[in-house]
């Protein structure tokens, strides 16, 4: 229509199927789904258009292993709310490759929900290659119950341009949680902004891999990193390495990490006041994460998140 085109991935977009604009950064993942693809589509947002798109993705049938590579072009002032949601209860593997393309003053912002089942495997990459005065910002908010694997990569090409990579994860039982963000600047004035919250109870895993690169050209730059994680029991663990390589002198970068049990000081205090330590960890959860929540402004996608999360408080004991 007069707002987007969109189309299926077939064998005559064969220069796209092949393509792995990732390839340099050797992730056996991308390379993976470049060789093994099966499917996908293009998806082209207008000159100047504003659209809200919901994607849904959804596995029909069991035992399936699905090698999936989509294209998101957003054309010149165009702006774009994309809400991407993963809940499938089917056993799967399940391996996508979001490539998107940000042109002249365009906006992006990009929803991931991920709530599957244990038997369903995920692992989502995603490639942001950002033009003049782009932004590209994505939420990724992880409740599932099977292996989740989330890549994301952005270039910063020209000036101006913005990424914003922010993840939240809410880990039980056995399960694993893998996180990457990487971000380079390749021009000057440019900002980028990585942040990943994690909350992990009986024998859950996480990492986080938080990557900045600064190009010799690319003065006045401003890199942010942070991670955060509470651990709700001892066999829980997160490993979590922010990592800077910086070639400019005229730069503002940092990076911090904080990963540690709940504050036992909090919750005496909350018990001297007649509340359950069940209640007072749950308060003090929700209280790590509630200030990421309030700031969602679509109130569909507020709702959605607040509901997960309190289906996961509901199980902590």
């Amino acid at each position: 229509d007069d707002i987007i085109d969109l189309s299926k991935l077939d064998l005559n977009n064969q220069d796209f199927y092949f393509d792995n604009s990732l390839s340099s950064n050797k992730d056996f993942f991308i390379d993976l789904n470049s060789l093994l693809l099966n499917c996908g589509f293009k998806l082209k947002v207008k000159k100047n258009k504003n659209v809200k798109i919901k994607i849904s993705n959804i596995v029909s049938d069991e035992n399936l292993t699905i090698f999936q590579k989509n294209l998101i072009y957003c054309d010149e002032g165009c702006k774009i709310n994309i809400t991407e949601e993963y809940q499938n209860k089917f056993a799967a593997v399940y391996n996508i490759f979001n490539i998107l393309e940000l042109k002249r003053k365009s906006e992006l912002f990009h929803t991931i929900i991920q709530d599957n089942g244990k038997s369903h495997n995920l692992s989502l990459s995603s490639f942001a290659s950002c033009k003049f005065k782009s932004h590209y910002k994505q939420r990724v908010y992880n409740f599932s119950n099977g292996y989740v694997r989330n890549y994301h990569f952005s270039d910063l090409n020209d000036i101006e341009s913005e990424v914003d990579l922010k993840g939240f994860f809410f880990l039980k039982d056995s399960n694993i949680s893998d996180n990457k963000t990487f971000v380079k600047h390749l021009a000057e004035n440019c900002k980028s902004n990585q942040i990943y919250k994690g909350i992990l109870n009986d024998n859950s895993k996480a990492a986080y891999f938080s990557n900045t690169f600064v190009d010799s050209i690319a003065q006045k730059t401003e890199g942010y990193q942070l991670s955060k994680g509470i651990l709700l029991s001892d066999n829980s663990s997160y490993f979590s390495k922010p990592e800077l390589k910086i070639f400019a002198d005229d730069v503002k970068c940092s990076h911090g990490s904080t990963i540690g049990p709940i504050d036992e000081k909090a919750i005496f205090y909350l018990r001297s006041r007649g509340i359950s330590k069940n209640s007072a960890i749950k308060m003090l959860v929700s209280s790590f994460i509630n200030e990421d929540i309030d700031s969602i402004k679509d109130e569909d996608i507020a709702e959605t998140i607040k509901e997960k999360l309190t289906n996961y408080l509901d199980n902590i004991k």
